[in-house]
Formats: structure tokens, C-alpha cells, sequence
């Protein structure tokens, strides 16, 4: 009896350990990848880590008002017998609301290093004239 009870809780263990690493990955999904930015010279700079990624898996769209960012990692193991993954995202997924308008038709980007830099000009407000 005694053996039985150890296999069918070592079972319990390791499927709870699995459960819990995917919803690990998954929780890094949701708060990857690591985005900061910055005003810099009338410019909107992002700097938006994206390590392992090829230049062909990232996706960017930039509107005045957001940015969207789409990546999937091809993750290839072979044949390995045991496969780790617990904090390694596989895909991201980011919108964020720009905090000022942009002219999203003169944004320029750069991928390099596992970063990706995204400069945009920001949308100078008009001056009124009071009379």
C-alpha cells in the first residue's frame, strides 16, 4: 500500500509542477518583453528587449496614439529527451498607449543585440497667438 500512495503522489507532484510551470510561461508572456521609454530631443525613443529573436519573428505596428508588438520564437529541442522551458516566452504580445502623439509615418527602428530601438517624432502642439 505504502508503495502504491508514493507513486500516485510523486504523479500528483509532477503534474502539479507542470501545471504550475506553464502558467509561469505564460505569466512571462504577458509581462514580456521588457519595454522603456523615453523623450529624447523631441523624439519618442523605445528600446524594447527582444533576446533570441530573429529581425523575420518580430512584428511592430505604430499608430500616434499606440504600439504593437508581435514576436514568436521558434523554440527547436531536436531529439533531447528532457526539455526545461519555464521562463523562456515563446510568443509576445504587447499593446501600450504612447503617453504623447507620434508621427508614426517617421518612425525609424533598429534591431540589434537582441534590442529593438524605435525612434519617433512627437507631434509638436500648435501655438495660438492671443490677441
Amino acid at each position: 500500500m505504502e508503495t502504491w500512495w508514493k507513486f500516485f503522489t510523486e504523479d500528483l507532484k509532477n503534474d502539479f509542477e507542470k501545471m504550475a510551470a506553464e502558467r509561469k510561461k505564460s505569466f512571462f508572456e504577458t509581462i514580456m518583453p521588457p519595454i522603456d521609454i523615453y523623450e529624447d530631443n523631441g523624439n519618442l525613443i523605445i528600446n524594447i528587449d527582444l533576446p533570441g529573436l530573429k529581425k523575420d519573428d518580430i512584428s511592430v505596428e505604430i499608430s500616434s496614439a499606440y504600439l504593437k508588438i508581435q514576436a514568436n520564437r521558434k523554440l527547436d529541442y531536436g531529439e533531447k529527451a528532457l526539455i526545461h522551458v519555464r521562463q523562456r516566452p515563446e510568443r509576445f504580445y504587447k499593446r501600450i498607449l504612447l503617453p504623447v502623439s507620434v508621427e508614426e509615418n517617421k518612425a525609424v527602428s533598429k534591431y540589434e543585440n537582441g534590442v529593438l530601438n524605435i525612434t519617433v517624432p512627437i507631434v509638436q502642439a500648435a501655438k495660438i497667438k492671443v490677441e
